[in-house]
This record gives structure tokens, sequence and C-alpha cells, in this order.
């Protein structure tokens, strides 16, 4: 045996076109040379495999050196050489032609039997359906001879030298649901999140084992199909494989909703986010209905990656706030995180960590939210009452200090209480600094915005400040990540 052929299985030139070349002449076939497989050059083509019809004398339809393109079938028991067909790859080409796009088509069944079911297409063409194929089929739709069929192609058997056909069948059958589970299914950089949510209900039937149906258009599904409940299901017997088992639970007609049926305008509801995009991200709403939320509705940036924010699978809290007539489903304003999806190594991410996405826009409080209790006393003790802008002590005595807690990442911006996205301001500093007058690049040196046009007291001492090194304490790690959003979307830069 060549070592060749240890080195390459023949199953994988297990029914390829290849290209060969007439080598001899025989009554009882071709030999053909096939350079490109392993074991043996040599190729065998019986004259039942080279013609369709009766034939005496082969070297009137073959000449030496001509190039023929075969199929193999199978490999010689004594390996020394491949069993080729010349017919197979004929009817190949004329089921090709015929169907090019492996689309569905209507025949006749012609015999059934142990073997499976003969099928006669219009086009004259015979194919397969296998016995295993048949024994999905539920009694009460047995094929039996003369009846019409829809099938679609697959594979090619090379016992019937036709292809093998999948009978486009659908059964309703009852189940019973095991779980249901949300996948997100990321595109493009992972850090962006952009991408998508699929949820899907595992049902397990008695004749068909368990069944992926996709139920991603319905909402609130753990509510309305709870495990164990008994569902049907619809199932189409069309290429069923026992690793790909798909289908559709069939609603009631009391747990339809109708389509465009949408919460009242100004109402909080909870939905979950099945898609991201740079601009915004969608929301499921109500069954086939879809709503859309503004990025800035989330978090404002003037670089939109939303993405690292909220993501697909997540639950927040949105308000309704209208439907427009020119789009089918509504605008949304983002509320308040109810439970993000948890995106395993993912959940770490520092400019996520800046912005509390879980605090909740209340009435008559500075800035829409409040405050973490402690948050002012801990930055002031971090960098001694000292103002990181200025360098001045704002501490007057022991119980009277001037300085100011302030946030790179505004508050009323959903900014997060954390040391990493404070510093220490006296009030002046911290007023130009939150209208974006002042900013830290990411050297640790202050820039003064052109805005400050006139020569007052205030404008003066502010310019000042331009291109001095701000000293922060060791003890304290500002977000650098928080400090370039501040100069991206707060600073006035006017150069």
């Amino acid at each position: 045996m060549p070592s060749k052929y240890k080195e390459e299985s023949w199953y994988d030139w297990y029914g390829k076109n290849v290209e060969g070349i007439v080598a001899e002449i025989h009554a009882w076939g071709l030999e053909i040379n096939i350079p490109s497989l392993p074991v043996s050059t040599r190729g065998h083509l019986h004259i039942s495999e080279a013609t369709e019809g009766q034939v005496e004398n082969l070297a009137t339809l073959f000449a030496i050196g001509q190039i023929l393109i075969v199929k193999i079938r199978l490999l010689r028991k004594d390996r020394t050489g491949w069993e080729v067909s010349l017919k197979a790859t004929f009817i190949e080409a004329r089921w090709a032609a015929e169907f090019p796009d492996s689309s569905g088509a209507i025949g006749c069944v012609e015999r059934v039997g142990e073997f499976g079911a003969l099928v006669r297409l219009k086009c004259g063409l015979v194919g397969r359906v296998s016995a295993y194929n048949l024994s999905l089929i539920p009694q009460s739709h047995q094929l039996e001879v003369g009846a019409t069929i829809v099938v679609k192609m697959g594979k090619w058997d090379f016992e019937s030298n036709c292809p093998l056909l999948h009978p486009v069948l659908t059964v309703e059958v009852p189940g019973i649901i095991d779980a249901v589970n949300v996948s997100v299914h990321i595109k493009g950089n992972k850090k962006r999140n952009v991408g998508y949510s699929k949820t899907t209900a595992r049902v397990s039937t008695e004749s068909y084992g368990t069944v992926e149906c996709d139920v991603s258009r319905l909402i609130k599904i753990q509510e309305r199909f709870r495990i164990g409940s008994n569902v049907m299901v619809s199932i189409q017997l069309a290429g069923w494989l026992s690793w790909d088992r798909h289908g559709k639970i069939i609603l009631a007609e009391s747990d339809k909703i109708q389509y465009g049926q949408v919460p009242e305008v100004g109402s909080v509801i909870e939905v979950l986010v099945v898609r991201v995009v740079d601009y915004g991200a969608f929301c499921k709403v109500a069954d086939n209905l879809a709503g859309l939320i503004h990025h800035k509705s989330v978090i404002y940036d003037k670089t939109p990656e939303l993405g690292r924010y909220i993501r697909p699978g997540d639950l927040i809290s949105v308000r309704v706030l209208s439907t427009p007539p020119d789009r089918p489903g509504p605008s949304l304003d983002f509320v308040t995180m109810v439970k993000p999806y948890t995106h395993e190594g993912q959940d770490a991410d520092s400019c996520r960590s800046l912005f509390n996405l879980a605090q909740e826009k209340r009435k008559r409080v500075s800035g829409g939210f409040k405050r973490a209790g402690g948050f002012r006393a801990e930055v002031l003790d971090a960098f001694d009452h000292t103002c990181t802008l200025c360098g001045m002590s704002q501490l007057i005595s022991e119980e009277i200090s001037l300085a100011e807690a302030a946030h790179i990442v505004p508050h009323s911006r959903r900014g997060a209480d954390i040391i990493e996205n404070a510093i220490c301001l006296c009030p002046v500093c911290h007023w130009a600094f939150d209208k974006g007058l002042v900013g830290i690049n990411q050297d640790k040196v202050i820039v003064v915005s052109k805005m400050i046009a006139n020569e007052s007291d205030v404008s003066t001492s502010l310019r000042k400040l331009d291109g001095r090194r701000v000293v922060l304490p060791e003890s304290h790690k500002v977000s650098y990540t928080a400090l370039n959003w501040h100069m991206r979307n707060i600073f006035w830069d006017l150069s």
C-alpha cells in the first residue's frame, strides 16, 4: 500500500468531480489516469457508468488522451484504483440545470418499499426519498404510489445515481417547553458590542425529540409560555436532521397580539434589547414590533458607540415617547437598566463602569439623579480639600471647606459616583470645568478653551491655568477614559 494512502483518507475524495485522461479502452469500460488522487492514478470506468444506452464499441465514443470530468464513487477493494462514474456527472448536471437553487419541486411517487420511495419529477428525472425520511412522516401523511408530493434536493445517492429528496411536509405535534434561552450574537468589533439577540424555546416532543423554536418576536416569552407548559409545534419535514431540528410554536387566539399594538404614550415598560447599532438600540415592545432608543437618550457621546454601554440581551426600562406615523415602531426614552445581560469576559469594561445606567431620573432632584451618600467626603479627603486645577487649598477651618467633589463624566449624564470619576475643585474651577471652559488632557496638562475671550479677573485667572500640569494624589487613580470623554464631549475646542 502506498504511504500516501496512510496520510490521506479516500473518504475526502468520495463524491468529488475530478479531471481524468483516458488511458485504455476495453470492452468492459475505460481506464483513466487521474494524477490528483492518492493510492493510484488509475480510475476504472465501467461501460454502464460511461453511457446511458447500449454501446458495442466504446472507441466510437471515446479516444485515448481524451480529458473527462468524472465523479469518484468508491475505492476498489484491492485499493489499486478507483471506481468512477461519468453518467453521474451528466445526470447531476441535468439536476443542477433544472434546479439551480435547490428549490422545491413537484413530483409523483412511483414506488414505495424498504429502500424508501422513488419520485419522478415533471422534468423526467427520478430521485429517492430515504427510508429514514419516510420514518419521520406520521401515519396520517404516509406516501402512496401515485400521490403528488413537494420535495427539495439533497445529497447525491450513488446507489441509484440520483439525488436524495426531502419531502416538504408540515406536521403539527404536541410538546412541552423545557427551557427558554436568550443568545447574543456580536458582529464586528466586540468592544462595540454591535449585534442582536435571539430567544429560543426548547420544546420536547414524543415523535421528533427536542425541537428549537425561535420566539424572538414574542414578548416576555417566559411569562406567556412557562417551563412545563403544553404547546403545539409546527415542524417542516425538509432536510430534517437529528442535530438541527427547528419548529414554530403555534399560538392560540388568546395568545396572539395584534401587530402594532403598543403601550400608551408616557407609560413606562420593561423591554428586551434585541439589536444595537451605533446610533441607537431596538427593543421589543410587542409581537413583531420594535421601538427605537436614540443613543443620546442613554449616553451622550459625540462619537456614538452605544454598544459599549448597552448590549443585546439587556433588560431595560423605557418610557414611550411617541408613535410616529412614518415608522412602524414607537420612539422610546431610556429610564434605567433593570438587568444587564451577562457577557463573558466583557463585564469589566472601564468605559461602561463610568456610567451608572441603573440610576433612575427623579423629580425635584438636582441633575435628575440622586447622589450616593458619602461621595463628597471621600473625594475631599482623597485630595486633602485642594483644588486640582488652581492648586489652592479650600479648607477654611476644621469644619468649613469650600472644596467641591466634581464629576468628570457629569452626574446629570449618568456619570457614576465613584472615586475614579471625580476630582476636587474650588467653586470657580468647578463651574468652568462643568461648562467645558477648562479640561485635562491625557498628559495631565490643563487646557483652557478659547471661548474665554474677555479680560475680566476671572477670565485672566482661568487663562493662567493653561499648560499647567496637575498633580493628583498617589492614592487616587483618576480614569483617563473619563478625562478623554470630558475633552471630547464637554470641552469647547475651537482650535
